[in-house]
């Protein structure tokens, strides 16, 4: 009888999944007739990926549900499987879908959390209201305005975002799966906080090989990303009114981090050759430089100004935090000196990020720290974060061993350097001198326009982002001189064939707030 009951359910399980066909279908194919209504090039998987995405988003794809298998989605939209299957692994990337070998493509309940979470609270009260609150809590209240939203839905142009569509998701997911397959219960438990020690071992061969940075595995800490270093060496190295030098303009979320720490913000201002190091004339704590590629005008510094700056930090007794956030992007060919080998005084903290080769749900980044930080800082870990999830650092690390990361930034050079070219001659087609993008002078994930003063840039940013558009304020960057006006974007994440698409919404935006001023 039991047999019975079950058998009775089939039929309905059957319908749902072909109901679920024929929606996604229904749904595809309205994408893209707007899209071809629009003049806009076709590309498949990216339409497919954004039906998928609205429709979780828009609640009309349930969570936990399954999506249909590719095979079969492929078959019903006239499509190949392996356009299906990107546009399924870049849901994935995006955190839509659960992936489990064998059980296929569940959209993830996170996923309409996020959206949940992110709806306004009418409980909200202002800072002053909140009279018991530290001081250090106080300080970061009051400076989290300034980092940049991190949880709009779109891509185009959004800094930082490498080339997703090129991410060998297979590669990873296979290797994913081997950890949990051969996992030890041992290994479930809690994990070294400073990181995997053969992920380290091999990290130090490579940035020997790849940078010429020597150092020892124990001086290698695995983190979350940039942010996550910044504020660890903040924390192990930053008292209350500690003087600490920034470039200006620098990341936002420097400057935030810092003043929520309460520390002396001085700035350095920067020309074509780097931070003007001249301008350091007291005592610092720390100073905090990108001196591969400057954030956000792309200045490299020159050899000259490296050594001025290892000199003045040992003059005044300084650390320096070098920031190489996109080395594997920035260098092609005979890189420069970085400021860690240079400098014989170990005074220098190198940090870098796989967020932005890999893609940032990845959440993995390192720092390489002077020996006498390693204790303080492992103390603070073993307090806060604790430690990155093993199964990242396992995957990663696997990914250094096979030469799978080496391959893949060939990948993303070759890609990025066509979407940048597609960009710039689009971009200088239609504005003219209007918004005029700065001269690349190293290669990055960003670039730079800037805006006439007529209107803020905040205001011109918030306009794109209501049609789906994102771009950063330059003025965002400065916080102690007049701010330059002016748009951060990135474009390596958008496919070549959307590009001018996109920047045509771009330029229409733009020209009609330039018309209201």
């Amino acid at each position: 009888m039991q047999t019975n009951f079950f058998a009775n359910f089939i039929p309905i399980f059957i319908w749902f999944d072909a109901m679920l066909l024929e929606n996604i279908k229904f749904w595809y194919d309205e994408r893209c007739t707007e899209v071809r209504e629009s003049g806009a090039p076709l590309v498949r998987y990216s339409v497919l990926f954004d039906t998928i995405r609205d429709a979780i988003e828009d609640g009309d794809l349930l969570y936990r549900v399954k999506l249909p298998p590719t095979r079969a989605l492929s078959k019903a939209l006239g499509l190949s499987r392996s356009t299906v299957v990107k546009a399924y692994d870049m849901l994935a990337i995006e955190g839509f879908v659960d992936v489990v070998q064998g059980s296929g493509y569940t959209i993830n309940p996170d996923s309409l959390m996020a959206k949940i979470e992110a709806e306004p609270s009418n409980t909200s009260k202002p800072i002053q209201s909140y009279p018991n609150l530290a001081a250090s809590a106080q300080a970061f209240l009051e400076t989290s305005s300034r980092i940049n939203s991190t949880d709009q839905k779109s891509v185009a142009f959004r800094p930082g975002i490498p080339p997703l569509d090129i991410f060998p998701v297979g590669a990873w997911r296979q290797i994913t799966n081997a950890y949990w397959r051969n996992i030890r219960l041992t290994e479930l438990s809690y994990s070294p906080s400073s990181g995997m020690p053969s992920l380290k071992y091999n990290l130090a061969k490579y940035l020997n090989v790849s940078r010429g940075l020597r150092c020892k595995p124990d001086q290698i800490f695995i983190t979350s990303g940039s942010l996550q270093s910044i504020f660890l060496v903040g924390s192990a190295l930053i008292n209350p009114g500690d003087r600490v030098m920034l470039e200006e303009p620098t990341f936002p979320n420097v400057i935030s981090i810092f003043k929520g720490l309460r520390a002396d913000l001085q700035p350095i201002s920067v020309d074509q050759k780097g931070a003007k190091i001249e301008e350091w004339t007291s005592q610092a704590k720390l100073i905090h430089t990108t001196p591969a590629c400057h954030y956000p005008l792309n200045y490299v510094m020159s050899n000259e100004r490296r050594q001025e700056l290892i000199q003045r930090a040992h003059d005044f007794g300084a650390i320096i935090i070098e920031n190489d956030y996109e080395h594997e992007i920035n260098y092609r060919g005979a890189p420069q000196n970085l400021i860690h080998s240079l400098d014989p005084n170990d005074r220098v903290i190198y940090m870098s990020t796989f967020n932005r080769l890999l893609h940032p749900s990845i959440r993995l980044g390192y720092m390489v720290v002077p020996e006498f930080l390693i204790a303080p800082i492992e103390a603070i870990l073993k307090h806060t974060h604790r430690f990155v999830p093993p199964s990242l650092q396992w995957a990663l690390n696997r990914f250094l061993e096979k030469a799978i990361l080496h391959s893949h930034i060939e990948n993303v050079h070759q890609t990025i350097m066509e979407r940048w070219e597609v960009f710039s001659d689009t971009w200088f087609d239609l504005f003219q001198d209007r918004f005029p993008i700065l001269t690349y002078f190293s290669r990055s994930l960003h670039v730079t326009a800037l805006a006439p003063r007529s209107t803020p840039d905040v205001k011109l940013v918030e306009e794109l982002e209501k049609n789906d558009l994102i771009a950063h304020p330059l003025s965002r960057c400065y916080w102690s001189k007049p701010a330059m006006n002016g748009l951060i974007m990135g474009y390596s994440s958008v496919h070549s064939k959307a590009i001018p698409r996109k920047i045509e919404q771009v330029h229409s935006i733009l020209m009609d707030q330039l018309d209201q001023c």
